[in-house]
């Protein structure tokens, strides 16, 4: 059934795979293999859906060594989906990486990241290196034009549109953290602040 003709049948069986095995792996550990296999499926709605679930159960099972094919088998996917769609994919596993593969709390999310890594091939602990490149240099794009936009609003602090263009921003930078909804919460008490030298210290994060 992980090679039927109708997509959906494909989706469908990845979710209750995935599902059945929130629990424990044991004798669905061949299936689970084979929804690793449609990660690179011909359907970007079987791609993402084998990649997503893949991630919560690699997060919900880190100790589980049996499971440590995941992120490899993501990783080797980065960059490889069919030419109309490739960029979108890279992206998405990106935010995967950032936000579902690994647990939000710090101390747990630098243990699990430090295990990850141990357990990656050479070719793949360069892919996770571009990975986690690019969410930097996002971050900091971000960062920039957060100032930049904080600058103007200042200046004009009633401009309506100004201000979806920060919210957009701040929601933009802040589902790339480890906690969304703290940080967003961080930026938005940052925007609020008197101190006139918060910019100057944010400054040297843009670069």
């Amino acid at each position: 059934r992980f090679l039927d003709p109708d997509e959906r049948v494909r989706t469908a069986l990845i979710q209750h795979v995935c599902e059945a095995c929130a629990q424990g792996i044991g004798p669905l550990e061949p299936l689970l293999l084979e929804v690793g296999n449609r990660v690179q499926d011909k359907k970007a709605t079987v791609r993402s859906a084998a990649r997503t679930t893949l991630c919560a159960l690699y997060r919900k099972h880190l100790t589980n060594t049996a499971l440590h094919w995941i992120p490899q088998r993501l990783l080797s996917s980065y960059g490889n989906d069919n030419s109309s769609s490739n960029s979108e994919g890279c992206r998405e596993i990106e935010g995967l990486m950032h936000s579902t593969l690994l647990p939000s709390e710090a101390a747990p999310r630098l243990r699990a990241l430090c295990a990850m890594h141990a357990a990656l091939q050479p070719r793949h602990r360069k892919v996770l290196h571009v990975v986690l490149l690019r969410g930097k240099r996002q971050a900091q794009q971000h960062t920039a034009l957060w100032l930049d936009l904080h600058a103007k609003l200042k200046a004009n602090p009633k401009d309506t549109p100004l201000k979806a263009k920060v919210a957009q921003v701040v929601a933009a930078m802040s589902s790339t953290m480890a906690e969304p909804p703290k940080a967003r919460e961080i930026w938005e008490h940052l925007a609020s602040c008197k101190d006139k030298n918060i910019c100057r210290h944010i400054r040297p994060c843009r670069s």
